[in-house]
């Protein structure tokens, strides 16, 4: 989508375009007045997505894409930042600057309209699944941290405080469990770190991986909060922790079924109307990773397959063999490595179409 909206833009443009428009509205939230408790949480949180130490590990770098993703999957920014950016566009121009901004806007647009698209489908989806019964109770070992989340689960992103630990002020993260009711200050209680051993006080974030999830609790002052039902394919965070002052919070976790896993799956390729490849070319993908059941990275490498096609009718059989030895070669790729089925299923059509082409020449 950025490459089909902003291939006008050079890459410095971009980046500018993107911290211009980022400064502005920061400067313009600053000057905001009557904002509600938990609205001004919010945007100290925001803050702290760009601290001062620019060797944090939880720094958003330079107001980066990935910094920009995240505030806009955030309903609370984009009710301030949607009608901001109205007022904005009305007020460019027609000079050449001002058509780059307008470029950036145009993509900002369009990633808000997937997110939301996305959001709405997924919520209308799950609203339809039966939930399982879930295990109320905690396990009552300790939890220890680990480098990276690697199972289904909810995770806490947590520090040791132990300054004589090698791990210290090193993020970390810590598997909590899976179909459970998870109560966050009794599991807290039980965290420690893998190394030391040291109890962990200093919670950084909350995340899910692989999972359906929820959360309700009750903050300070009295006031009940909970969270819709999610869906996360990879790993997302609870990052609406940042925005209150909890006095209780409980975590409902599930495993993802086939089902939901494949169903969030069509939601998100439904979501995007890209040109430069067509929708029955996201839906074949996703056959081909249902097949596989696996996940493809999105910079999939290409499997290499020389094609040297005979410059004479009467060498038939020669690129018969060849074919043959092409579909071979796919299939030794494919049994090497199973996430790059998406890009062979691309390369089978091809050979598909050639052996058509092939017998039509042989038919005359």
């Amino acid at each position: 989508m950025e490459k089909m909206l902003l291939a006008k833009l050079e890459p410095k443009e971009k980046e500018h375009q993107r911290k211009k428009i980022l400064r502005l509205f920061f400067s313009q939230v600053n000057k905001t007045e009557g904002l509600d408790v938990v609205e001004s949480r919010f945007w100290k949180w925001v803050r702290r997505l760009n601290p001062d130490n620019v060797n944090s590990e939880d720094r958003y770098k330079s107001m980066s894409y990935e910094f920009l993703d995240k505030l806009l999957g955030k309903e609370m920014f984009r009710v301030r930042f949607l009608p901001w950016l109205d007022l904005y566009e009305a007020g460019l121009t027609a000079s050449i600057e001002d058509a780059k901004a307008r470029s950036f806007v145009k993509f900002i647009r369009q990633s808000v309209a997937v997110k939301q698209e996305i959001e709405e489908e997924q919520r209308l989806y799950l609203s339809h699944c039966t939930a399982l019964p879930l295990d109320n109770h905690t396990p009552l070992t300790s939890i220890t941290t680990q480098p990276q989340p690697n199972v289904p689960g909810l995770y806490f992103e947590a520090k040791c405080s132990n300054t004589d630990c090698s791990l210290f002020r090193g993020k970390m993260y810590a598997h909590v469990g899976i179909d459970a009711k998870v109560d966050y200050f009794q599991a807290v209680s039980l965290l420690r770190c893998a190394d030391c051993q040291t109890p962990i006080h200093t919670i950084i974030n909350i995340g899910t991986f692989e999972c359906t999830s929820s959360f309700q609790g009750r903050t300070h002052p009295q006031t009940c909060v909970s969270g819709e039902k999610r869906l996360s394919l990879g790993y997302s965070t609870f990052d609406e922790i940042h925005i209150y002052q909890w006095e209780e919070l409980t975590f409902d976790v599930q495993r993802l079924t086939e089902d939901q896993r494949s169903q969030m799956n069509q939601i998100i390729l439904q979501a995007f109307d890209d040109p430069v490849m067509p929708k029955k070319r996201y839906r074949r993908k996703l056959e081909i990773d249902s097949e596989v059941a696996s996940t493809a990275s999105e910079e999939m490498p290409i499997v290499p397959v020389p094609i040297r096609l005979p410059a004479r009718r009467d060498t038939a059989n020669e690129y018969m063999r060849l074919l043959t030895c092409m579909d071979q070669q796919i299939q030794r790729e494919s049994q090497r490595n199973g996430g790059l089925r998406a890009e062979i299923g691309v390369l089978r059509e091809t050979l598909d179409s050639l052996t058509n082409d092939l017998r039509v020449l042989l038919a005359e």
